[in-house]
């Protein structure tokens, strides 16, 4: 009566954003797929969001800027949120940047930058586990500033937990501080919103990754020019990957036993089964080019989650 409403405003603002291609070459973009970036810059038109997708954005956005208000009342007169725009020459090529604010504190000048995050990337961040394009985001922030600490605070959307993720041009290693040791009770009786604070050294692969993209990207005058396409995400992973599906009760691991054959892995009362199929994972999942780029079609699985099934859903690699 009322959603279906919201969703034709959602699906809206999902066309209209769609249609706009954006600047490749900035701070916050350059830790995507250099085949994304390389078909943004050409203006191909990939697959709007979904309106819950978009609604997970609108949100973010709102809370984003809820945090970040408050941030710039607890800070009072030590961070601004004026010259924050800059831009710096990589490859060649102007990079441009807008930081949330730049800080003065403890004798020490610096950037700020807010991130709303999911479960499962806070849940990374906590342990150290930084996402590359966080990475090269602070690197290109830590130039284009001129200043050697760059601040993320990390908000976990479903709680209001934070995690600061520190680069510190003047740390030696990477340390993680864990609120009371990490004790979940007394998390959970004391309730801190910060959980965590990781203070890492930039990493001098990450320049070379960011050098790498801009020059690739840059390179890029058709389709024929594109960059490779992704093999294997920042987690490590393949993002071409085997579907698998696992069960525990006895007459699901018997209806799988009969669809699949035997599991591929056994643990405790868990068995998995490998489908046969070929599917698309993340960032590949997530992004709007991936049609055109992996030849997938869309497809679901039997609890209905959506997947990109690869070709004829047999091939080890992108056709």
């Amino acid at each position: 009566m009322i959603i279906e409403h919201v969703e034709t405003l959602y699906r809206e603002r999902a066309e209209k954003r769609n249609q706009w291609a954006g600047n490749w070459a900035r701070a916050s973009s350059l830790g995507y797929c250099p085949r994304h970036l390389g078909y943004q810059k050409l203006g191909f038109i990939g697959d709007p969001l979904t309106p819950r997708r978009i609604s997970v954005f609108n949100h973010g956005t709102i809370i984003d800027g809820a945090f970040k208000t408050d941030l710039l009342e607890a800070l009072k007169g030590s961070i601004s949120t004026e010259k924050n725009r800059g831009s710096i020459e990589i490859e060649g090529v102007k990079i441009s940047g807008e930081c949330d604010g730049l800080f003065y504190l403890d004798g020490r000048y610096g950037v700020l930058e807010g991130k709303t995050m999911s479960d499962f990337a806070f849940d990374r961040a906590k342990h150290g586990e930084i996402e590359e394009g966080y990475q090269i985001q602070a690197w290109l922030y830590s130039r284009m500033f001129d200043v050697d600490l760059i601040v993320f605070y990390c908000y976990r959307k479903e709680t209001s937990h934070v995690v600061e993720v520190v680069f510190d041009g003047c740390a030696k290693e990477l340390v993680i501080t864990k609120r009371f040791g990490g004790d979940e009770r007394e998390i959970a009786v004391n309730d801190p919103m910060l959980v965590a604070e990781i203070r890492t050294p930039f990493s001098p692969e990450i320049e070379a990754k960011a050098r790498a993209t801009v020059k690739a990207v840059s390179a890029v005058t058709c389709e024929d020019d594109l960059p490779p396409r992704l093999t294997v995400n920042d987690r490590g992973e393949p993002v071409i990957q085997s579907e698998t599906v696992k069960a525990q009760k006895k007459e699901d691991k018997d209806a799988a036993l009969a669809k699949y054959g035997e599991p591929v892995k056994v643990n405790g009362g868990w068995a998995t089964y490998s489908t046969g199929r070929k599917i698309a994972g993340f960032p590949c999942s997530y992004c709007p080019h991936i049609r055109r780029c992996l030849n997938v079609r869309l497809e679901f699985s039997d609890s209905n989650k959506p997947l990109w099934v690869v070709g004829n859903g047999k091939e080890t690699e992108a056709a």
